[in-house]
């Protein structure tokens, strides 16, 4: 895909669409063609803007603690720099982590390894994480699979959710939420 030969997170479109949507406003597609790119508008909402001279400060939200006590989890993520992202989140919440880059070393270390919980990052070269979960299932699986991707829209979360994975996390991930998710579903406290 366009995305793996040349990078990225597959970020950008998803963002852009919803801050449109935040400010009244909405993205839409006007042409697309392979080898000569797509072309998008974005509307805003117009309205007045009213500035307020009261200025107050918040105090910053302290996240709750939350220790992962060795839980063996499974990371496929096929960027190394979403991997080391996400596996640093969770060593720093005492969480024992192994990578995958692929669908295929997915199923490889769920065969050979125990892990507690596999998060699955959908876009993957080879095979995805759509098709390594409906394996993973089909060959008994039972722990759970949280899919970790840039695809938000609702058929997305539905087409992760029949492949079999019990949860779908959009990026960029909530660190709070997702070792939350994580300590949900593996029932440690």
């Amino acid at each position: 895909s366009v995305n793996r030969r040349f990078g990225g997170t597959g970020l950008g479109l998803v963002l852009s669409r919803h801050l449109a949507r935040a400010l009244g406003g909405d993205l839409e597609l006007i042409r697309s063609g392979v080898g000569k790119g797509s072309l998008f508008a974005f509307t805003i909402g117009k309205g007045t803007v009213e500035i307020n001279p009261l200025v107050c400060e918040i105090a910053p939200q302290k996240d709750l603690p939350i220790e992962l006590n060795e839980i063996r989890i499974l990371l496929a993520e096929d960027s190394p720099d979403g991997a080391a992202i996400v596996s640093r989140l969770l060593r720093k919440a005492k969480a024992a982590v192994v990578v995958a880059n692929n669908g295929f070393e997915v199923l490889d270390f769920a065969r050979s390894e125990t892990f507690d919980i596999i998060l699955m990052d959908i876009q993957m070269p080879g095979m995805d994480g759509l098709e390594a979960t409906r394996r993973l299932r089909d060959l008994g699986f039972t722990k759970p699979i949280v899919a970790l991707t840039a695809h938000a829209l609702p058929e997305e979360k539905a087409r992760s959710l029949l492949a079999g994975c019990d949860a779908h996390l959009t990026k960029p991930i909530d660190r709070q939420v997702l070792l939350q998710a994580i300590q949900s579903f593996t029932k440690r406290a």
